[in-house]
């Protein structure tokens, strides 16, 4: 039996981290949060999807986000892309936040100005804006696929 194929999408750059599942086409399949620590999670939901789906590509949101999710979510799908020879794409986290803020830490939100990332102090209650959208657009994700560090010195 076939396994049907399928693209992952990490999102590792907030609390919860979230992973999608889509159809080669872009449709989304399957969603996922991953409420525990990246590092004990993301592993036991890849081998799960994994068992029910033949992964074609793993696209990441680069960031900026949580500094310790986007380097270990870089690095879990790095490696699997690699030992898979499979392609890993990623994209601007604005890209998926519909250019909305990102949560930074506390109160402070990643915003993008005239293509500048700048951290802005919000006081109003936050609703994280980054999530898998329902329709992947491939043309989002290219080959520039490390990590937007941007590191906030408050």
């Amino acid at each position: 039996m076939r396994l049907p194929n399928a693209i992952i999408l990490l999102i590792s750059a907030t609390k919860p981290a979230r992973l999608a599942v889509y159809n080669e086409s872009g449709e989304a399949l399957e969603f996922f949060e991953i409420d525990k620590p990246l590092s004990d999670g993301l592993f036991s939901i890849m081998k799960a999807i994994d068992i029910r789906f033949n992964i074609v590509k793993v696209l990441y949101a680069r960031g900026p986000g949580s500094f310790m999710g986007l380097k270990l979510g870089y690095i879990f799908l790095k490696t699997f892309a690699l030992a898979r020879d499979i392609p890993f794409l990623a994209t601007d986290s604005f890209n998926l936040s519909g250019d909305r803020p990102i949560l930074a830490h506390g109160k402070r939100r990643f915003v993008k100005k005239d293509k500048r990332i700048e951290i802005e102090i919000f006081d109003a209650p936050f609703e994280e804006s980054l999530k898998p959208p329902n329709r992947l657009d491939i043309t989002l994700f290219d080959d520039q696929t490390l990590p937007n560090y941007i590191l906030d010195a408050a």
